[in-house]
């Protein structure tokens, strides 16, 4: 697996999708750091189900997630 540091943010509306008003635990990876281990980390978000966020500048940037937690957010959204 990858070392891969994780980082507390505030919810924005990057992060609203996942939590409302809480602070987010998951691992963040550099744009660089993504495009050099691309493999590995779409491995970790699909067999270790992981939430990735990838920041350029300090900023986020995008949060990969595995497409089984994807629908799972969306059935409960539509709730």
């Amino acid at each position: 697996m990858l070392s891969i540091g994780t980082k507390c943010i505030k919810c924005t509306q990057l992060t609203q999708f996942f939590h409302k008003d809480t602070m987010l635990l998951m691992k963040t990876v550099t744009a660089r750091f993504a495009r050099q281990h691309f493999a590995d980390i779409l491995n970790e978000v699909h067999f270790g189900r992981k939430k990735i966020l990838i920041t350029r500048s300090g900023k986020p940037l995008v949060i990969l997630i595995s497409s089984r937690d994807y629908g799972e957010k969306e059935k409960k959204s539509k709730k």
